[in-house]
């Protein structure tokens, strides 16, 4: 009896198949044990009409949130508002004047991996528009 190559096919064929198992579980496993940078999310636009917004959001994810250390400030001074267990951080903005402002946000994990977000802002005064402003003659008398 010949088996016309029939084994060495069915052979090669399992090594392929085990070959391909072990990659899709090693790559699994690689990717479920790693521990990236916290990442630092904003959506913050670059110009506020002053008083239309009281705060501003930001988000700070990472793998083991409880060993995350952030710092903030808002134009250079430390901002005191703490994240939460979440990851958000809400900064009040209510207290800032008219101009160009800006926050700057460092996370580092329990690993030492850092991340840094900046952004500026402008807080500036709704458009008026033009005005015109009638005076209907008045007469005016000086004694």
């Amino acid at each position: 009896m010949t088996d016309d190559g029939v084994a060495r096919s069915l052979f090669l064929v399992g090594i392929m198949v085990t070959s391909v198992m072990l990659g899709v579980l090693f790559f699994d496993i690689e990717k479920e044990g790693e521990n990236l940078a916290p990442v630092i999310e904003g959506d913050i636009p670059s110009i506020i009409l002053f008083g239309s917004i009281d705060s501003l959001s930001l988000s700070i994810t990472d793998e083991e949130m409880g060993g995350l250390t952030v710092t903030a400030a808002l134009d250079g001074s430390p901002i005191q508002d703490q994240v939460d267990a979440d990851g958000n951080l809400v900064i009040d903005i209510l207290e800032l004047e008219v101009g160009s402002h800006v926050i700057e946000v460092e996370a580092m994990d329990s690993l030492g991996q850092e991340s840094k977000w900046t952004s500026v802002f402008i807080i500036e005064y709704p458009d008026e528009g033009f005005r015109m402003i009638a005076v209907s003659s008045n007469e005016i008398f000086v004694e």
